[in-house]
């Protein structure tokens, strides 16, 4: 048995260690071939639309940093150019009839609800083997990451399409991991990352342009759009975990798939009557059937289910100073 055991823990070691190697490689593939942004702001053809995006990210940093009391970052003082490209997915599953997210295990990290390549091929096995065992999986393109001070973490250039509050948000959201991580407990750190972004935007456009700025007001009403989705979207969640809390183990699988379909069917149409100000923001609402795929949901939950606790925590024991919120959580999961 010992022998057998030895085995086991080896080849699950080995299988650790090959894909933190397959990481290891795309990120340093990344860094490797990233250029300090002064290459960029000083180059004549490159456009200065895009110049000052990538001056917009080091005000959003050194706000960050600054005014809100996140750690200080060497990141984003260099830029990995996409070309347009996606360089990272990440694989998402839960059970068929579940919400409660598969979760992956990682030295140091802890269990994480996803798993992320650099090799899209590498992701869409891993998303096929999880297929044939009954999950719902989904694969998603990923806009930036951060590698919590192990690395400086660059520029992306497909960032620089984004608003200016879309991406302070972004850039604060990343930094926000790099100051606060609790191991095990993905819920909570995108939750909090996602808060304080959310908030961090408003008070950086605010202190930058102004609060009756086009700036402010576009990032307002963009909000807007996300709350009001992400609301319904919840709500719709409770819904169908409530279904699935139900369904007996005498209900036939088919009876189960069918009802399930009908759910998500009613969901996509409920989006497609929310009064959003531009539902081109949201990737789901441009399909005319959507895939009944629990993955949907549960990644839902993981960065967004906690707002309105953090919300509370921040006025009742914060006064709503966001500064002080900070560090009240700095010093809470230090």
């Amino acid at each position: 048995m010992i022998g057998i055991a030895v085995i086991l823990m080896i080849a699950f070691n080995y299988s650790i260690i090959r894909y933190g190697i397959g990481q290891l490689k795309g990120q340093i593939h990344v860094l490797w071939n990233t250029e300090d942004i002064e290459t960029f702001l000083e180059d004549d053809q490159y456009p200065d639309s895009l110049k000052r995006k990538i001056m917009l990210i080091q005000e959003a940093k050194e706000f960050a940093v600054n005014d809100l009391g996140l750690n200080t970052s060497d990141s984003y003082e260099a830029m990995f150019d996409q070309k347009g490209k996606a360089i990272l997915w990440v694989v998402g599953a839960t059970p068929e009839f579940s919400l409660e997210p598969f979760k992956w295990d990682y030295p140091f990290l802890g269990e994480l609800e996803y798993k992320g390549y650099f090799d899209s091929i590498k992701a869409v096995q891993e998303s096929d083997r999880l297929k044939k065992e009954g999950y719902d999986v989904s694969v998603n393109e990923v806009e930036a990451w951060s590698t919590l001070g192990f690395f400086d973490d660059p520029i992306l250039s497909n960032m620089l399409e984004k608003e200016d509050g879309m991406l302070a948000r972004l850039i604060i959201h990343e930094l926000t991991h790099g100051t606060v991580y609790v191991e095990s407990d993905a819920e909570l750190n995108e939750n909090l990352a996602t808060f304080i972004g959310n908030k961090g935007a408003y008070l950086f456009l605010e202190k930058k342009y102004g609060a009756m700025s086009e700036e402010y007001l576009e990032y307002t009403e963009h909000m807007r759009d996300i709350d009001l989705f992400v609301k319904t979207a919840l709500e719709m969640r409770d819904v169908l975990d409530a279904m699935y809390e139900g369904m007996s183990d005498s209900t036939s699988i088919e009876e189960k798939r069918a009802n399930k379909k009908l759910m998500f069917r009613f969901a996509l149409d409920r989006f497609k009557r929310l009064p959003l100000s531009k539902p081109d923001r949201f990737r789901i609402l441009e399909q005319d059937t959507v895939q009944a795929n629990n993955t949907f949901f549960s990644g839902l939950n993981t960065y967004r289910s906690q707002q309105d606790s953090l919300e509370q925590v921040l006025e009742d024991n914060y006064n709503g100073d966001l500064r002080l919120f900070i560090e009240g959580m700095k010093e809470m999961f230090r």
